[in-house]
C-alpha cells in the first residue's frame, strides 16, 4: 500500500511540474510576440471578431479573439502545427490551417473565455 501511494505522489509532482514547465514555457513565448509585436490581425467576414495571429518559430503559434472593438481577448490558443496557409472563418469556428488544436470555437465555449484571462 505504500509503494502504491509513494509512486502515485511521484507521478503527481512529475505531471505538476510537467505542467509548470509548458505554461512558464508558454508564458515567455507570449511575451515574445507581445513584445515584438508579432501580431498579424484578422476580421471575420460578417465584422463580429477579431483574431490576432502571431508565429514565433517554425511550429509554434498563438492567437487571440476578440469582439470587434473591444480590448479584452475571449479567446487563447497556443498550437504547434505547420504554418497556416489561410485564416478560415465559418458560422461557428475560426480555423488557423488545419489542425483540431487550432480551432476556436464561436462565440467561444467558457473554458476558452476562462483560460483567455491566464497570463
Amino acid at each position: 500500500m505504500k509503494t502504491s501511494t509513494f509512486v502515485g505522489g511521484v507521478l503527481a509532482v512529475i505531471a505538476g511540474l510537467w505542467t509548470a514547465f509548458f505554461y512558464v514555457d508558454g508564458v515567455l513565448d507570449r511575451r515574445w510576440i507581445i513584445q515584438h509585436n508579432a501580431f498579424k490581425t484578422f476580421t471575420s467576414p460578417d465584422g463580429r471578431y477579431r483574431l490576432e495571429h502571431a508565429v514565433t518559430s517554425p511550429d509554434f503559434h498563438w492567437m487571440r479573439l476578440y469582439r470587434n472593438g473591444d480590448s479584452e481577448v475571449i479567446a487563447d490558443r497556443r498550437f504547434r502545427d505547420d504554418p497556416p496557409f489561410r485564416i478560415n472563418w465559418y458560422e461557428d469556428s475560426v480555423n488557423v490551417g488545419g489542425a483540431d488544436e487550432s480551432t476556436i470555437s464561436l462565440p467561444p465555449h467558457w473554458w476558452e473565455r476562462w483560460t483567455a484571462k491566464l497570463p
